[in-house]
């Protein structure tokens, strides 16, 4: 059986591994008390031999199957690149992360056959080091990331940067003490994020409408709405080890924190819509594992689909019938051993990446 590359575990469980990290020095920050957000982990070379010690996960993938038709034509490739975060699909547009923890990331906008529509830097006023947490890409090309940025003088804030495609000066959106960790822009426009409140003395009160864990801004920055206390969450980890994905109609998110002795994994996926919020239990993923999310992706024709591990090396793709909330495998959709990974939906078309090809393959839902 072939083995896949130290690059391509990397791509999966380097991001839960840091995710890990950060919870940890949090914690450490409150107990010192301090006032300012977190600084981001460093990775030493004790991270990757621990990354080291995960087995290779078996390759390619072969889409084919009843509600799925391979797009002919596209090319695009992507190899993995810390510490840029992965890519996204989105509004018909693949978007990637470039020289992320500089002063100037970028976000590179391809279209399916990989040539470039647009690219937008993420400049925050007398930022000497910027860190992208997050980004999406709106239907009208408007990009918007969500991270942190550090002066020269060690000062350090949270923010949103809204780009708007047409240029002219972008909209900064100032969120301290709340750090985003995931972002996705809605069709209306409007941003949906989920973060932490760092480093704060004690937990708000669950009435604090400020104080949820996901939240919904307008471009200007204004709070709609906020959801799921901090203190109310099952996990806090969920937090970190999640997605979020946007369909023409809902909001998802599926998240999951570590195994619980005596609890089992908590976690949910989550769907917010103008009918209000609902909760959906996890599929059936692999109770002992610490990286067991590969992707959301939500289609305009109501479909609903992950990545998951369901134990041991098996990874399967997963799909949701919300009358029942029950999960079924998505079959033949691949060979269950494989590397693959969702990167979101644009319209009623996924984005699978696989590693150990690098290669990218969009197929259309029916």
């Amino acid at each position: 059986m072939r083995q896949v590359s130290l690059m391509s575990v990397l791509a999966v469980i380097l991001p839960r591994l840091h995710s890990r990290e950060l919870i940890r020095d949090r914690r450490k920050a409150r107990k010192l008390k301090m006032s300012h957000s977190y600084r981001p982990v460093r990775w030493t070379a004790a991270h990757f031999v621990r990354v080291g010690l995960c087995l290779g996960i078996s390759a390619p993938l072969i889409l084919a199957g009843a509600g799925f038709s391979q797009l002919a034509n596209t090319k695009i490739t992507h190899q993995n690149d810390p510490p840029n975060h992965l890519p996204v699909f989105q509004a018909d547009a693949f978007l990637r992360l470039k020289a992320n923890l500089t002063g100037s990331p970028t976000i590179e906008a391809l279209d399916l056959q990989g040539n470039m529509l647009g690219s937008a830097s993420v400049l925050i006023p007398d930022a000497h080091v910027t860190g992208v947490n997050a980004f999406s890409r709106g239907a009208d090309g408007t990009i918007v990331a969500g991270g942190w940025c550090e002066s020269a003088d060690g000062k350090i804030a949270s923010f949103i940067d809204v780009i708007a495609s047409g240029g002219g000066a972008p909209q900064i959106i100032r969120t301290n003490p709340y750090g985003v960790e995931k972002l996705v822009v809605a069709t209306d426009g409007t941003i949906w994020t989920v973060g932490n409140v760092l480093h704060r003395a004690s937990d708000p009160p669950d009435s604090d409408p400020k104080g949820g864990t996901v939240r919904h801004f307008d471009r200007s920055g204004k709070l709609l709405e906020s959801f799921f206390p901090y203190t109310a969450l099952d996990d806090r980890l969920r937090v970190m080890m999640g997605t979020l994905d946007a369909s023409r109609d809902r909001v998802g998110w599926i998240s999951t924190g570590d195994p619980q002795p005596g609890k089992g994994r908590m976690g949910a996926y989550v769907e917010f819509t103008s009918a209000g919020v609902q909760e959906y239990p996890l599929p059936a993923i692999a109770p002992t594992a610490g990286a067991v999310l590969y992707g959301l992706a939500l289609t305009d024709n109501g479909g609903i689909f992950v990545k998951v591990l369901t134990g041991g090396q098996r990874t399967e793709f997963m799909s949701l019938d919300r009358s029942t909330g029950s999960w079924t495998a998505v079959s033949p959709f691949i060979d269950p051993g494989n590397d693959a990974m969702l990167f979101g939906a644009s319209g009623n078309t996924v984005a699978v990446w696989t590693p150990s090809t690098m290669n990218v393959y969009f197929y259309q839902t029916k």
